[in-house]
Parts: C-alpha cells; sequence; structure tokens
C-alpha cells in the first residue's frame, strides 16, 4: 500500500512538473539569480525537525545549506544539510526539481507507555522540487519524497516492542515533507 502510494506521488509529481512547464516556459530574465542569501521557512516533515522551521543560506547560486528544529511529538528534532536545485544559473523557473541530503531526525517510536517513546536520529535522502508563485518569486512552496536511513537501533527497538507485546505501527519507507519559505535577502 505504501509502496502504490509513494508511486503515485512521483507519478503525479512528474506530471505536475511536465504540465507546469508546458504552460509557464522558462522567461530569462539575466536580473534574476537562484542565489538566496537567506530564506527563513516553516512546514511539516523530518526535514523541518517534525512540525518546525528551517533557516537556509546559499553560499552559491543552486546550493543550499539548512538547519532546521521543530516538534516530533516527543520531544524536539532537528536536521542539518544541503539541497541542490536543478535549474539553469540566470533563469527563473515557477517549478524547480530538487535533490537533498541530511543529517537529523528521521523516525521516531510513540507509545501510550511514554518509557518506549524515543527519536532516532540518521542520514536521510530526498527529491522534490520548489513552486513559486508569481506574485511573490522570492517566496516559494518546498514538496520533497525523503528516503531515510533509519539506525539499527530503531529496528532492533521495534523488534523488542513487539517480543513485548506492545503495538506499534510500523512507518513508511518514503516520508513527505512540504513546507513555506520567505526569502529574506
Amino acid at each position: 500500500m505504501i509502496h502504490r502510494f509513494s508511486f503515485f506521488l512521483i507519478l503525479l509529481t512528474t506530471w505536475h512538473f511536465g504540465q507546469a512547464q508546458k504552460r509557464h516556459p522558462i522567461q530569462r530574465h539575466p536580473t534574476v539569480n537562484s542565489k538566496e542569501v537567506v530564506s527563513f521557512g516553516g512546514g511539516l516533515g523530518s526535514d523541518y525537525g517534525g512540525i518546525g522551521a528551517r533557516v537556509s543560506y546559499s553560499p552559491i547560486a543552486n546550493v543550499s545549506l539548512f538547519a532546521s528544529g521543530g516538534y516530533a511529538l516527543i520531544g524536539a528534532g532537528y536536521n542539518v544539510g544541503a539541497i541542490v536545485r536543478i535549474q539553469s544559473k540566470d533563469s527563473y523557473e515557477k517549478i524547480v526539481p530538487t535533490v537533498s541530503g541530511m543529517y537529523g531526525f528521521n523516525s521516531g517510536i510513540y507509545t501510550a507507555d511514554a518509557q518506549y517513546n524515543k527519536l532516532y536520529y540518521g542520514t536521510s535522502i530526498g527529491l522534490g522540487f520548489i513552486s513559486k508563485p508569481e506574485k511573490h518569486a522570492g517566496n516559494y512552496w518546498h514538496f520533497e519524497l525523503i528516503i531515510p536511513f533509519r539506525p539499527d537501533s530503531y529496528d532492533s527497538d521495534v523488534q523488542n516492542l513487539k517480543n513485548l507485546g506492545v503495538r506499534k505501527t510500523e512507518l513508511p519507507s518514503v516520508l513527505f515533507s512540504v513546507g513555506y519559505h520567505f526569502k529574506y535577502k
């Protein structure tokens, strides 16, 4: 079921990206550069630390370094990483594909018995896209599918809980993230 849903999301994203490029061809603006100095955003997903905020800094065009923090139902979560935008350096595109890599919160165990609740940290990779509204070209939505590489301790703890008879829902192997960002400079 989860694999079908993930496949459907990837298919929908690919179709949407193709349709958006047909309706909004690339417009060349020599003065518009995809480099942003700093942006702030809020969102939902492991790359936002759960429900939280993210600050990004672009040292060069099309590459952003980020740090995020938020609330992940059992405690504070954080992530640090990098995002690469796949676009021409001197263009403005309404839809921009992204690839990301990060380290931080990527899974957790939440049960009715608080003694078993725990956050887990590890690396994750993401594929997504940025959608820029026409009225506010510096602001954007960021949608991502994230693949977490969960630590062995997570699998071990889940198995121990099952052996104790604690019911736990398995986490999906692909996570979804969404956030809205404001360009600062």
